[in-house]
């Protein structure tokens, strides 16, 4: 996808994996020391404790280093077993953006803040899910973002989904501000609010 901003987006695959690591390692994160790779809405809660949770609390990974390793191992596995999905946006050819989208089906931790209650239960829906966007530091405010929403929702549309559901929530997000504007960005695109829980609304929207 080519926008006039000089931004394209690319379906993440085995072959841009490099890139996928270079965003979270080298930018996504410059103004702050954690490094994520997205991992855990693709796993279970009972993998996530295994994998992740447990080593730390038994100080068998005692170091951030260790434990940067470890979520990229577990990035790794997700990614070959086709488990991990979503997009890479790049400004002249340096990812600096990413967006975790998928088969609603793919995330196992969406749990985590969501229920099913007040959701449809239509079982002709094929929903798929954007559960994380994230834009690097020195690129935000360029409409990466909303540009790779536009992007989702095609080829949402073109793989037979009916319906894009997304989960913003408040403990993830920067700062009050920064909820307050992905929430208008996805209204701006056409999606509704279903649900409301907790910390987390719940919007779709229908293709």
């Amino acid at each position: 996808m080519e926008t006039d901003f000089d931004l394209t987006i690319k379906p993440l695959c085995i072959q841009n994996t490099s890139h996928y690591y270079d965003f979270f390692e080298k930018s996504a994160f410059t103004d702050t020391p954690c490094i994520c790779y997205c991992t855990q809405w693709n796993m279970s809660r009972e993998d996530w404790i295994a994998q992740v949770e447990r080593p730390l609390q038994n100080h068998e990974i005692k170091s951030a280093e260790a434990h940067q390793k470890c979520i990229r191992q577990t990035a790794e596995r997700l990614i070959f077993q086709d488990k991990l999905h979503g997009y890479l946006a790049y400004m002249n050819d340096i990812p600096v953006g990413w967006c975790n989208a998928g088969g609603k089906e793919s995330y196992q931790f969406l749990g985590r803040h969501v229920t099913e209650s007040g959701i449809s239960k239509d079982v002709s829906e094929r929903v798929k899910s954007i559960v994380c966007i994230e834009v690097s530091p020195k690129y935000r405010h360029k409409g990466i973002a909303s540009a790779l929403v536009d992007y989702v929702l095609s080829d949402a549309k073109t793989e037979g989904y009916t319906t894009v559901e997304v989960y913003p929530h408040r403990s993830d997000c920067l700062s009050p501000e920064h909820y307050q504007w992905l929430l208008k960005l996805y209204v701006e695109k056409g999606f509704v609010t279903v649900s409301q829980q907790d910390d987390c609304a719940i919007l779709q929207k229908k293709l």
